[in-house]
């Protein structure tokens, strides 16, 4: 819970922990939509057609929630590129570092976009995660900063891989990818092949 109004910690949970927040809601949200479309495959396996009903309607709720959980995170976004909070709390014009590396010293995300989109079209438009990260891998090496190629805390992977996997959930909040693809499978959409033809 956030306490006080001090100036030194309200830029820590301004527009990058907004930010932060909705990328765990919607990643929340696709595991729960996972698991309930797991539990819907477990009963049909079993024979309980009421509880694969009652799942495959929880998954399209879940979906629908993270429709509009993506059109918010697209909004923030859109929002953060023309307004953040200043030091004194208040609404100002541009974008501020929040505590990132300085421009320039990792490959940005959207470098990774094109990639992805080509890597999707050659699999003929969709394929599995880690397939689609190591074929990205590949293309981006003789581009890729050393601090790209540094193994992050927690499960020891290159901040590369990181930036593949935020890049596509920027594509899917875009329209890029769809969003309804079964877990661990990355589509491209129409709005993707478009997107690489322009």
């Amino acid at each position: 819970m956030i306490t006080g109004s001090n100036s030194s910690n309200s830029h820590e949970r301004g527009p990058d922990s907004i930010t932060a927040a909705l990328d765990l809601l919607l990643e929340k949200i696709e595991r729960e939509r996972e698991c309930a479309n797991r539990a819907g495959a477990d009963a049909l396996l079993d024979g309980d057609y009421g509880g694969a009903k009652t799942s495959m309607a929880q998954s399209e709720i879940l979906t629908e929630f993270y429709g509009k959980a993506a059109v918010l995170h697209k909004e923030w976004r859109k929002l953060g590129k023309t307004a953040v909070l200043n030091g004194d709390g208040k609404i100002g014009s541009g974008r501020r570092n929040f505590g990132k590396l300085r421009k320039g010293l990792r490959t940005p995300e959207s470098e990774f976009i094109e990639p992805i989109l080509r890597v999707l079209v050659d699999m003929g438009g969709q394929g599995r995660t880690a397939t689609i990260v190591a074929r990205v891998g590949e293309i981006m090496q003789p581009v890729l900063h050393n601090l790209d190629r540094e193994t992050l805390p927690g499960d020891g992977k290159p901040r590369w891989e990181k930036a593949v996997n935020w890049a596509r959930r920027h594509m899917v909040l875009d329209g890029l990818l769809k969003s309804d693809s079964p877990y661990g499978t990355w589509e491209i959409t129409e709005e993707g092949h478009a997107r690489l033809r322009s």
